[in-house]
């Protein structure tokens, strides 16, 4: 998978290569997605062709977009938008649309990163420049199932495929090591990196 941001726009186009496909074989069996802050919405496309497959407003009161992710099986997307709230988005319709179901899915907060853990059960997302708590999602319920309180910001995370889960503190200049367990729980490791500024 990869990723990359432009200013006001948050780009991810899944590429599963650790399932054994190639670039162009990944590219044409999965879409990828835009999310374009100044506009309010959603451009989901195929990253062979740049054909836009179909265009989804975020919901009323949006403010600075956040993240996107979608599911390895190219099925659903996630995208946040600054108000503590995760929108769900049907990648299946033609065109992709709003999921059906709990939609969006609060947080305790305002939902700067997203990640996915390896198995895609959960998905972990941080709150940026503030003290906001890390929320862990699990994707079959839709629910928050847990939160962990890093006692300083939180302005990006990664899950590894081992359960390790890397956060990052602008304000404490750290990396830090938590683990997620099979519950949706994360434990603090009290393993960091000391890192001049980190972001995400």
């Amino acid at each position: 998978m990869s990723s990359s941001r432009s200013s006001g726009i948050k780009i991810w186009v899944m590429l599963p290569l650790f399932l054994g496909f190639t670039e162009t074989q990944a590219a044409t069996q999965f879409p990828g997605m835009v999310v374009d802050d100044s506009r309010k919405e959603i451009t989901v496309f195929d990253p062979l062709t740049a054909a836009v497959l179909g265009t989804i407003p975020l919901l009323a009161g949006a403010s600075t977009t956040g993240d996107c992710v979608m599911t390895f099986d190219g099925t659903t997307g996630f995208v946040t938008d600054s108000r503590s709230r995760i929108l769900v988005v049907d990648l299946t319709t033609s065109p992709p649309s709003h999921a059906a179901g709990t939609n969006p899915i609060p947080i305790s907060n305002l939902g700067t990163d997203l990640a996915l853990n390896r198995e895609g059960e959960f998905l972990v997302a941080c709150g940026g420049l503030e003290s906001f708590p890390i929320s862990v999602v699990d994707l079959e319920t839709r629910t928050e199932v847990s939160t962990f309180d890093l006692g300083t910001d939180c302005n990006s995370v990664d899950v590894c495929n081992d359960g390790s889960v890397l956060v990052t503190s602008f304000a404490a200049g750290l990396v830090r090591r938590l683990t997620l367990d099979a519950d949706g729980m994360l434990t603090d490791t009290g393993e960091s990196l000391a890192v001049d500024g980190p972001a995400n």
